[in-house]
């Protein structure tokens, strides 16, 4: 049986190229990491698909087994999914875990795993090829169904149009009926402008990993009852019924690009929304990283972001309106108004205001070290400072998107701030008093501040623990390191990492 599952797989994957009719794609079985043109995935297997469009590698699972998700814990199965999307050459990884099926019936969630993934002959798309990944699902209930999930390609565009569909195969209706494909990007670094009252057309997320953008565009138009449905509400299950020999048809674009400008403007052409060029200017910034937002001026709705090295400037395309843009240049914070088409020139300048040094120290009554935590919060007109987190786009892990905190050792410690007045204070946990001044940061000055606090409440044959620790392990948004100061500063004495 084993001999003619290998003669098998030598057949088919010496098939392959003549399944194939766009000469531009390269097609083959995944052997061994030989035939990896470059490490761009590192769960990849013997079995895998490789297809090469002229400019693209992407990766689709052909043997099962399942991968851990971004937060170690076991997540979809890779069969018939597309496991890595990257543009060629250019040295870039990426795991991917995207397209497997999963349904609920009365919440009760089910994940399928495919058990056929081939190419296909004939496509819908001209000069275009496709796979197919099929798997038929039987209920407690006696409900029957069809899977059919197709990826097609086109050469050259960086793009995968996924259109899945669920057909009833059996006598009894679906009740209740959720149906979606999994997305994984195995990150966490995102936007999305959907806002289901203000923007409910552009259902797409950009992610942004190292040395590409990534898109995923929801083509599915919201349905009566999901436009209705408020932010702190369950949205209803979709198709919610199913009657018998009924199909359900679900559709999704997958975007690469190097180019965060390449990608917006295809996302924008494909759901038709004509777009201008904002020009965003950085001043008095001597280079390092910062990170920059723009949202709509009058919802939550967030249109960019992006982590920048050495940035002069960036050219971004947005429908026309009224933003605010946001430049965290560590630790200063500059927010403009941006409007976009209304204008005769779409543009802002995000300014790094000038800045002064404070050196903090944390003592007790008796002159001695305390360990602890000293914050700082602006006061009106003053930023509250945002310390630079740990790069979210290279760690590819959530990540510190408020921190205004650091944790004195016992020489203290240096702190950059923006010019300005701050409410200063330092503390160690609910058992020790809190020391707190305001302060006026001047420009190129230094300051030294010492902090005094006691132990105020005494704890005899007790500990503090905190017994489930979040760390970048699973989905917490500090690393060991930073979480084991922290755990320090708050007089935390037993903590158990999760």
């Amino acid at each position: 049986m084993k001999t003619f599952k290998r003669t098998m797989i030598t057949v088919f994957s010496l098939l392959i190229p003549f399944l194939l009719q766009a000469a531009e794609f390269q097609v083959k079985v995944i052997k061994s990491k030989d035939d990896l043109p470059e490490k761009f995935c590192s769960h990849w297997e013997k079995g895998d698909f490789l297809i090469f469009d002229g400019k693209n590698l992407t990766l689709i699972g052909g043997v099962k087994r399942p991968l851990k998700n971004s937060s170690n814990y076991p997540g979809f199965n890779a069969m018939g999914s597309i496991i890595s999307f990257v543009p060629a050459g250019k040295k870039i990884a990426s795991n991917l875990n995207i397209g497997s099926p999963y349904i609920r019936i009365k919440r009760k969630r089910e994940h399928l795993i495919y058990t056929s993934v081939k190419p296909l002959k004939k496509t819908t798309l001209d000069q275009a090829i496709a796979f197919e990944a099929t798997v038929l699902y039987e209920g407690k209930q006696g409900e029957k169904a069809r899977i059919r999930t197709r990826y097609h390609f086109s050469p050259l565009e960086g793009r995968i149009d996924v259109t899945s569909t669920i057909t009833n195969t059996g006598k009894k209706k679906f009740e209740d009926l959720d149906y979606e494909l999994y997305f994984n990007a195995f990150h966490s670094y995102y936007f999305s402008p959907f806002d289901r009252e203000n923007y409910p057309g552009l259902r797409f997320r950009v992610y942004q990993k190292k040395g590409h953008y990534l898109g995923w565009l929801n083509m599915n138009p919201l349905t009566e009852e999901e436009k209705s449905v408020k932010d702190d509400e369950e949205s209803p299950p979709i198709p919610g019924t199913l009657a018998p020999k009924e199909v359900f048809e679900v559709r999704h674009i997958l975007l690469v690009d190097t180019q965060h400008e390449n990608l917006l403007q295809k996302i924008y052409k494909i759901f038709n929304v004509e777009t201008e060029e904002a020009l965003i200017h950085f001043e008095a910034f001597s280079g390092g990283s910062m990170e920059v937002i723009v949202k709509d001026a009058s919802s939550s709705s967030t249109f960019f972001r992006s982590f920048l090295e050495n940035p002069f400037s960036i050219k971004i395309p947005l429908p026309k309106g009224a933003y605010t843009a946001r430049g965290n240049f560590f630790p200063a914070v500059c927010e403009k108004l941006l409007v976009v088409g209304l204008e005769d020139e779409s543009s802002c300048v995000l300014k790094n205001p000038a800045q002064g040094k404070v050196k903090v120290k944390i003592i007790n009554s008796k002159g001695d070290f305390v360990p602890g935590k000293v914050t700082f919060i602006g006061l009106s007109p003053t930023k509250t400072p945002y310390f630079k987190p740990e790069n979210p786009v290279k760690s590819g892990r959530g990540w510190e998107s408020f921190k205004n905190s650091c944790f004195p050792q016992e020489k203290g410690q240096e702190v950059k701030l923006p010019v300005g007045t701050y409410l200063i204070s330092a503390s160690r946990g609910p058992e020790y008093s809190m020391d707190k001044r305001a302060v006026e940061i001047l420009k190129n000055e230094q300051q030294e501040l010492t902090f005094l606090i006691d132990r105020v409440v005494e704890t005899p044959n007790l500990i503090s623990i905190d017994p489930h620790m979040h760390t970048q392990n699973s989905d917490g948004r500090m690393r060991i390191p930073e979480r084991i100061k922290s755990v320090i500063a708050e007089g935390v004495e037993v903590a158990v990492a999760a």
